[in-house]
């Protein structure tokens, strides 16, 4: 197996595997100085940038079903490509509300003022014990996971002896919505990433978020805008099925394709899709990359506004649908799309995540399955073992699941494996 002494040479081969932010932010990047050949699996760039266009009232609507907002604070890489790109963008509107059993109880989070706006809640005492707990979660989280970072969501829960609703209807289903993860994995995800990722975005704050934003018309109009400043082959539907390295180079075998050597290779994909294609992968590539494994989580872009809330007056931007008499083992989640990306109210568009009710067909304009990385302590581990295999027999990775599985996190970390083949993101 070949070993990297050295900084990679400009001009020498690079294989990219995936199409998504990581891999078309390493192709970006790495083009202007070696020759990079980029595989994407399916006919389309972009991975979870996927925009479809809906036909209504004689109208064609861009709508993101994957990668849909984004903030400045959290999210500074991304922002200063779209700010290089000149991507359009606009203001997006990130309110939160919980519905169970199609109604039964519904409110709507964002700020203590809506919070308190359905005054049918402040009759049950449930309500009031949710507040307190609420406001309790918001002022000790940050104290409590520092002074134990090994603990899980479970354990912080238990440490306040929170009450039932406040991990049925707001605890659970707002990081379950985060994270596109059911409530069981959640209560094993580490209390310290949860809390980090709340305190980060504004979430531990009872008086409102950071400003959020989406681009306009879809974020395929970013995904243009990079691809004509890339100087790449680009290959489509060219499934990677194995890589093998050798003294004499690495080399990619693609469905009916010959194969073909690179000296270095950058897998841009899942980590189990990494572990699946990698065929001489040794031990320690082996055990971080089988710590984060990958949950199916099925999107559909519907008019059904059955998947709302009831009451009219708690409709969110995204709405978790909580089913006390039936299976939760998957993450329900409602996105009301013309309140992320102002899309004009005279034509309903929602976007469901794992429905936990049957949407009617003649409702439904699209439907899609992502995976998304499934986090637990290996996970916390395998992040920080991920450098030790860097550059490994000219091996490098970058993929979202390399941090806390968001567009952000996908695009750093494929300028972290940039920088260390040698070249620097423009703006700096």
């Amino acid at each position: 197996m070949v070993q990297r002494t050295s900084l990679p040479k400009r001009g020498q081969k690079v294989a990219v595997i995936g199409s998504g932010i990581s891999g078309l932010g390493a192709t970006w990047l790495l083009s202007p100085h070696f020759e990079v050949t980029l595989f994407e699996a399916t006919g389309r760039i972009g991975g979870h940038a996927l925009t479809v266009s809906v036909n209504r009232n004689d109208m064609e609507i861009p709508v993101d079903i994957g990668f849909i907002v984004f903030n400045k604070v959290n999210y500074p890489n991304l922002t200063k490509l779209f700010d290089l790109l000149e991507v359009p963008i606009q203001k997006s509107n990130m309110s939160f509300a919980v519905t169970v059993n199609e109604g039964e109880f519904e409110y709507r989070s964002g700020n203590i003022g809506a919070f308190f706006s359905y005054p049918t809640n402040l009759l049950k005492p449930a309500f009031w014990e949710l507040f307190l707990d609420i406001f309790t979660f918001c002022k000790t989280a940050v104290k409590d996971t520092a002074s134990d970072p090994n603990m899980s969501v479970e354990e912080l829960i238990h440490r306040r002896n929170f009450g039932k609703w406040f991990e049925k209807y707001y605890l659970l289903p707002m990081s379950g919505a985060i994270w596109s993860t059911p409530r069981s994995e959640m209560l094993k995800f580490p209390a310290n990433l949860l809390v980090k990722f709340f305190e980060h975005h504004g979430l531990l704050s009872l008086t409102g978020q950071y400003q959020w934003w989406t681009v306009s018309g879809g974020s395929k109009n970013y995904v243009q805008k990079l691809m004509a400043q890339i100087k790449a082959n680009i290959r489509l539907n060219a499934p990677v099925e194995a890589v093998q390295r050798s003294s004499e180079g690495i080399s990619v075998k693609t469905k009916g394709q010959e194969i073909e050597t690179f000296d270095h290779i950058i897998f841009a994909c899942h980590s189990n899709t990494t572990l699946e294609i990698l065929k001489d992968s040794n031990s320690e590539e082996h055990s971080i990359l089988s710590s984060i494994p990958y949950r199916s989580n099925r999107i559909i872009l519907h008019q059904d506004a059955s998947l709302m809330p009831k009451r009219k007056a708690c409709w969110s931007s995204w709405v978790y649908l909580a089913n006390t008499k039936g299976d939760e083992e998957q993450a329900s989640v409602t996105y009301w799309m013309n309140s992320l990306q102002a899309i004009p109210m005279k034509t309903p568009l929602f976007a469901t995540l794992n429905p936990n009710k049957t949407i009617p067909e003649e409702s439904i304009f699209v439907e899609h399955i992502f995976e998304h990385p499934q986090y637990d302590y290996r996970a916390v581990q395998a992040h920080e073992n991920l450098p030790k295999i860097q550059g490994q027999a000219n091996t490098w990775f970058c993929g979202a699941w390399a941090g806390m599985g968001f567009h952000e996190d996908g695009f750093l970390s494929a300028i972290k494996v940039a920088r260390m083949m040698g070249v620097n993101p423009p703006w700096n």
